[in-house]
C-alpha cells in the first residue's frame, strides 16, 4: 500500500503537488511516454494551417489552405492520428483535440507552435492519456502557466 495520499487521478485534488495511483498502477511522467512538439521538417508545397483559434469545442473547425512560403513563422507543428494537440495559451477543455481518423489526410496539416502536439509512443493509450488530460485541463491555467496577462503553458515543463 502506498502510504503518499496526498492526491488521486480523479482530478479533485490535481493541484497537489503529489499524485498518487493505485497499487495495480505505475505513475509516470507524461514525457516519459511521448513526443512533444517534435522537430520535423515541412516539405509539402501547401498546407491546412491551424492555429488556436480554429479548434473549438475538441474538434478543428476551419484551417486556412496555404502556400508553404504563406506559412506564418511558427507553423511548425505535424500531427499524426491518435496525437493529442491542446493550447499553449490559456489552454481550456474545449482547445485541446485528439486527432483521429475522421480527420482526413492529416498530413496535409501544419499547425501554429501555440499548440502542443503530444504524440505517445504506444498509440493505443490515446484516448485513456486525452482523458486523463481533458479532466485535469481546468487547473492547468492556474496551476501551470507562467504570465498572468497571458498565461502560457509549457510544453516540456
Amino acid at each position: 500500500m502506498n502510504n503518499n495520499v496526498l492526491c488521486s487521478l480523479h482530478g479533485i485534488h490535481y493541484s497537489k503537488k503529489y499524485i498518487v495511483c493505485g497499487d495495480d498502477f505505475e505513475l509516470k511522467k507524461l514525457g516519459d511516454l511521448c513526443d512533444i512538439n517534435k522537430s520535423v521538417k515541412l516539405t509539402k508545397s501547401k498546407y491546412n494551417y491551424v492555429e488556436i483559434s480554429d479548434i473549438n469545442e475538441n474538434t478543428i473547425t476551419k484551417s486556412k489552405e496555404l502556400l508553404k512560403s504563406e506559412l506564418p513563422a511558427n507553423a511548425k507543428i505535424i500531427a499524426t492520428n491518435n496525437n493529442i494537440l491542446i493550447s499553449c495559451v490559456r489552454p481550456k477543455k474545449s482547445k485541446m483535440t485528439l486527432i483521429t481518423d475522421e480527420l482526413k489526410n492529416i498530413d496535409d496539416y501544419v499547425f501554429s507552435s501555440a499548440i502542443a502536439n503530444i504524440s505517445l509512443h504506444d498509440k493505443s493509450y490515446c484516448y485513456y492519456v486525452y482523458a486523463m488530460l481533458y479532466a485535469m485541463s481546468d487547473n492547468f491555467e492556474k496551476d501551470l502557466c507562467k504570465g498572468s496577462s497571458y498565461p502560457r503553458l509549457s510544453p516540456t515543463q
